[in-house]
């Protein structure tokens, strides 16, 4: 299983890091016979083209996380120096921090290509539906807000012994 799961990160990761918007996929197609080139030919083309229209800019962090679910299941299930009960929070904050990069892409950047939003659907989709009711200043705050708490609960990292030794030097 964990070699599967290997192949199936490399696949995503060369079909994004090789995608071309002029390979045929469901978003593009050419009326003229031609090579892909995408290092995994057609299903490659189609992988990364859904990816990228999903998730936009994101996409390419999606193998970020990949690897984080990787590393999870082979430190829980084959090493057993994990257990799911004590790491479900870093699962939360990485699917956080990957979902909020999506609006935070669909906010900040440029589209990548035609076909997609530069957050892609599910970015586009959180922006106009869920943040849609508030200011353009409120709907970044948020965003900031989401990545920080999703930095917190990847790295379990606490920033109040800092501040409260900042506050110390300061004399507060």
């Amino acid at each position: 299983l964990i070699v599967l799961l290997i192949a199936a990160l490399v696949f995503i990761a060369g079909s994004l890091w090789t995608f071309s918007s002029t390979d045929s996929s469901w978003f593009y197609h050419a009326t003229q016979l031609q090579s892909y080139k995408n290092i995994f030919g057609f299903l490659g083309s189609h992988s990364a083209a859904l990816f990228i229209y999903l998730f936009g800019r994101a996409a390419f962090l999606s193998v970020f996380v990949g690897l984080y679910f990787l590393l999870f299941y082979l430190f829980s299930s084959l090493m057993k120096r994990v257990q799911a009960a004590t790491e479900w929070d870093r699962a939360v904050g990485v699917i956080l921090w990957f979902v909020s990069m999506t609006v935070y892409c669909q906010i900040y950047m440029k589209p990548l290509y035609d076909f997609s939003y530069s957050g892609g659907v599910v970015g586009n989709y959180i922006l106009t539906h869920v943040l849609g009711s508030f200011d353009t200043i409120v709907q970044q705050i948020i965003i900031w807000v989401l990545l920080l708490c999703s930095t917190l609960l990847i790295t379990r990292c606490s920033y109040l012994p800092a501040i409260l030794y900042v506050g110390k030097v300061l004399g507060y």
